[in-house]
C-alpha cells in the first residue's frame, strides 16, 4: 500500500498545479503566528530535448500562461458535458412532474438519470479529462501523468519532511487528500450514491431507507475523505520523466520557500522589536 500524507508540513506547506509539460509548485510559509501564502512559486518544465527548467514565477502569471497555452479541449468538452447534463436533468424533472404518480419503473428511471446527471454536471471537468484520456489525447495524458507525479512528490515531502530522492518517490501514492478536484468529488458523491439507491430500491420504503444510508455514507466519506478514489479520472501512472520534473521543481520550491520563510520571520521580528 503506497503512502498518502494527511497532515500538512507545519513550516512550509507545498501545493501544486499541473499542465501538459510541467508542474507549478507554490507554498504557504510559517511566520511567528500564521501561515502566509506565497504568490510566487517555481514553474518546473521539460522541453523536447529532456532539459528541465525551474524558474520563479507569480501564480497569477502561471495561470494566464496555462490558459494561453491550453488547447481548450478540456474546457470545450466540459461545456458540452454540462449542456447534455442540464438537458437530461430538465427531462428527468419534466417526466417526474408530468408522467409519474407512484413509485414505478418510470419514476425510478427519471430519478436515476436526474441524480446521475447532476453528479456528472458537477464533475464535468474531471469527466472531460477521463474521456479525453480514453480517446488517446497525448496532451491530456501528459497532464494526468504530471498531476500524478505532483501528488506523489508532495506526499513524499509531507511524510519525509524533505524533498524525496527519485528512488523514494515510487513508495508514495499518486492520490492526494488535498487535490483541488476533491471539492467537486465531495459535492457529487451524494448524487452518485442516490443514483445507485434508485437502481436498487424496488419499493418506496426501500428508497427512503436507501436515502438515509446514502446520507450516512456521504458523512462517513466526508469525515475520512475516502472519496479521493475518484481521482482515478484525472491521474495516470507517471514515468521517470514526470518524476524527475516533479522532484526538481519541489526541491527548488522548498529552497525558495525556506529563504522566504527566513526573511519573513526576520521582518516580523524586527517589526515587533
Amino acid at each position: 500500500m503506497k503512502k498518502i500524507a494527511r497532515l500538512a508540513n507545519k513550516r512550509i506547506d507545498i501545493y501544486g498545479y499541473s499542465c501538459k509539460d510541467g508542474i507549478f509548485f507554490a507554498s504557504y510559509c510559517a511566520t511567528n503566528d500564521c501561515m502566509v501564502k506565497m504568490e510566487r512559486g517555481i514553474n518546473a518544465t521539460i522541453n523536447g530535448k529532456g532539459v528541465i527548467t525551474c524558474r520563479k514565477m507569480n501564480l497569477a502569471d502561471y495561470k494566464k500562461e496555462y490558459v494561453k497555452n491550453n488547447d481548450g479541449k478540456i474546457s470545450k468538452t466540459s461545456k458540452f458535458i454540462k449542456i447534455i447534463s442540464i438537458i437530461m436533468i430538465f427531462l428527468s424533472v419534466l417526466t417526474i412532474c408530468l408522467f409519474t404518480t407512484s413509485y414505478n419503473a418510470l419514476l425510478r428511471t427519471a430519478l436515476f438519470i436526474g441524480c446521475f446527471s447532476v453528479a456528472i454536471f458537477i464533475m464535468s471537468t474531471q469527466v472531460s479529462i477521463l474521456i479525453l484520456r480514453i480517446l488517446g489525447d497525448e496532451k491530456i495524458k501528459s497532464l494526468a501523468k504530471f498531476h500524478s507525479a505532483e501528488h506523489a512528490v508532495i506526499n513524499a515531502y509531507k511524510c519525509l519532511g524533505r524533498a524525496p530522492k527519485i528512488y523514494e518517490v515510487d513508495e508514495y501514492s499518486s492520490y492526494s487528500y488535498n487535490c483541488g478536484s476533491l471539492l467537486n468529488f465531495r459535492k457529487s458523491i451524494l448524487f452518485l450514491l442516490l443514483s445507485i439507491v434508485v437502481l436498487c430500491a424496488s419499493s418506496f420504503l426501500q428508497f427512503l431507507i436507501g436515502i438515509i444510508f446514502a446520507i450516512l455514507i456521504t458523512i462517513l466519506l466526508e469525515a475520512t475523505k475516502a472519496y479521493y478514489f475518484l481521482e482515478f479520472m484525472i491521474l495516470s501512472k507517471p514515468t521517470d520523466k514526470e518524476y524527475n520534473v516533479a522532484v526538481e521543481g519541489l526541491s527548488a520550491c522548498i529552497k525558495y520557500s525556506s529563504d522566504m520563510t527566513y526573511y519573513l520571520n526576520q521582518f516580523f521580528n524586527d517589526e515587533t522589536n
